[in-house]
């Protein structure tokens, strides 16, 4: 099945992919207490003529789409399996990618998905797939249900992979996500990290949710730490793994590569 744009700006996201305007850049995530990087994600960006970098918010919805339609999820998948590869050989940490849980839902969608990992060059064990909640914001129990069916069915067919759940906190329901869906990590959106240290609201919920992560056995992480006050107020409510533009935005591999480190001096 091959989706055809069906506007203006379809033609012109389609053009950035084949163009190759559109790559994938890569996020560290690190263990600050340690200052070790512990993983990193593979995120998509867009870059126009005049090297300005377009709102993702601009195109996220339709590229959801594309990343597994065919024809263009060769190209994107090929760009991310190199990276990742790369990342894999140089650091032996987690690759986190992308999805939404819509895509699950589709059956072509979840076969090129499928077949995106049955081909991978990275361990699988070493794959972790980013769920996010936002395009199911009001899911009925049916869908909530069905979407943990195929995860299941992809953890099967992909044994080792770990599912995270993205941008937790935001959309409803995250309650009865947790309750359906097999979930190793989640991650705490950006909203519930900005200013936190001037916050004593924001803090009581952060604390308690990492308290019901750890009585689940799952891996916390804080999206968008863009301050050392940010940083240190997550350490003290003993949030400690963190991605954000306060230890690196997401970069070009080469430029990742080149910053980051598996010595103790970290990143």
């Amino acid at each position: 099945m091959i989706t055809q744009p069906t506007n203006i700006s379809d033609k012109r996201l389609c053009e950035a992919i084949t163009s190759g305007a559109l790559s994938y850049y890569v996020q560290p995530i690190f263990d600050v207490t340690t200052q070790r990087l512990i993983a990193a994600e593979i995120l998509a960006r867009w870059y126009d003529d005049s090297g300005t970098l377009l709102p993702l918010n601009d195109y996220l919805p339709r590229l959801s789409a594309l990343e597994w339609t065919a024809p263009y999820c060769t190209q994107l998948g090929d760009n991310r399996m190199q990276i990742g590869q790369a990342l894999w050989r140089q650091f032996a940490i987690p690759i986190h990618f992308n999805i939404v849980a819509e895509s699950l839902l589709i059956p072509e969608r979840f076969d090129q998905l499928s077949h995106h990992l049955s081909d991978s060059t990275v361990p699988l064990s070493a794959l972790v797939i980013e769920v996010s909640e936002q395009n199911l914001l009001s899911a009925d129990l049916t869908t909530l249900e069905a979407t943990a069916e195929r995860l299941e069915a992809l953890t099967s067919a992909a044994p080792g992979i770990a599912i995270a759940l993205d941008d937790f906190g935001i959309a409803l329901n995250n309650l009865d996500r947790l309750r359906c869906w097999q979930i190793n990590c989640i991650k705490f959106d950006r909203r519930f990290v900005q200013g936190v240290e001037n916050n004593a609201k924001m803090r009581h919920i952060l604390r308690n949710m990492r308290h019901l992560a750890d009585d689940l056995g799952v891996m916390v992480i804080a999206e968008g730490i863009e301050t050392a006050e940010e940083e240190n107020a997550l350490i003290d409510l003993g949030i400690r793994n963190h991605q954000g533009f306060f230890r690196g935005a997401p970069m070009p591999l080469l430029e990742f590569q080149a910053h980051c480190s598996t010595t103790d001096e970290g990143f």
